[in-house]
């Protein structure tokens, strides 16, 4: 009591924040860990959905009255007559994170929290947006103890999380998850390629393309790799070969993205090999493109289905993307 946290926190004595939370009582020290592996603003009724995981459950009364003394304390701040806390400075969070050990114990609290968090975000009416990536960052960081039937279930639930940052364009954090997910296909194993092929092929693909638009291009590229060294249709490696086309467009390296393009369809046979076989079926097509637009009025063509083949829609965006490439 009557110690001013403010002056320990400005002269960065973090080990006498630790002495203080030490002091102080069982309950309110578990309460304190939860919060502070949860966020460092939380409402006290989810808070309550919490407290059996590092001891036996507390009943609402008698949480928020330990939380109001944490506000006393100075540990804790809210607004008088509100259920929602913040920790009041980001160092004492800190502290508090750092009396739970590091390893074994840490990382099975981290466990049960991510798991709790996912069941209240997938399957409570309580859930919030916050718990998709807090129980994600708790599951990842503790995967190693994870133990699920299903080997996809962490692939997966990253996967769906990166899908929730993408929705609000943020993408960096999108990647992010990708990249858990993709560590996760790893830890399955050396021919996690063979027997997860959708799961994979999924990830690798849209951790490219977000990785092509947010600028870290050599990760891209080595994503890229990644898939088309592992894939041997030409209809999964497409989207791919697009994505890395237009990404050099985005570097000011047209040239490269042109020929890399050219190389592509001539691989595929989808060009001929030859510059002046292609010379004389950019001619060819150009007649007949003439002609038909001659003979048919902008009514006729306005009303004409979009391509719903997959293979040909996707042909048709490479040789796009070559065309302006150059």
């Amino acid at each position: 009591e009557g110690v001013d946290l403010n002056k320990i926190l400005s002269e960065d004595a973090l080990g006498a924040v630790i002495d203080r939370i030490g002091d102080l009582s069982t309950d309110m020290q578990r309460i304190l860990i939860l919060a502070a592996y949860t966020r460092s603003s939380f409402e006290a009724n989810i808070l309550e959905r919490l407290t059996d995981l590092n001891g036996d459950k507390l009943e609402y009364a008698r949480l928020v009255k330990l939380l109001d003394k944490a506000v006393l304390d100075g540990f804790l701040s809210n607004n008088v007559g509100s259920t929602f806390y913040n920790f009041a400075h980001d160092r004492i969070q800190e502290a508090v994170c750092t009396t739970v050990p590091s390893g074994q114990e840490r990382d099975e609290l981290r466990l049960k929290l991510g798991m709790r968090l996912f069941d209240l975000v997938m399957k409570d009416d309580v859930g919030q947006e916050w718990m998709y990536f807090a129980a994600a960052d708790h599951l990842n960081a503790s995967a190693h103890l994870l133990k699920t039937d299903d080997p996809l279930f962490l692939v997966d639930f990253n996967v769906l999380v990166s899908k929730r940052a993408s929705s609000v364009s943020a993408l960096d954090t999108a990647a992010k998850y990708l990249e858990m997910a993709r560590q996760g296909l790893h830890r399955l194993g050396a021919d996690y390629w063979q027997n997860f092929h959708e799961t994979s092929l999924s990830v690798h693909r849209k951790l490219a393309d977000i990785l092509f638009r947010v600028g870290r291009f050599d990760f891209g590229n080595q994503i890229a790799k990644e898939l088309i060294d592992n894939v041997h249709s030409f209809d999964e490696k497409l989207p791919t070969h697009i994505a890395q086309c237009n990404s050099k467009r985005a570097q000011q390296r047209a040239n490269e993205g042109y020929e890399m393009s050219i190389k592509i369809l001539r691989e595929n046979h989808l060009i001929p090999k030859r510059d002046v076989g292609l010379k004389f079926q950019l001619f060819r097509d150009f007649l007949y493109v003439r002609k038909y637009l001659a003979h048919h009025s902008n009514e006729h063509i306005l009303s004409k289905q979009l391509i719903e083949d997959r293979h040909l829609h996707g042909i048709v965006e490479l040789f796009e993307a070559t065309s302006s490439q150059a």
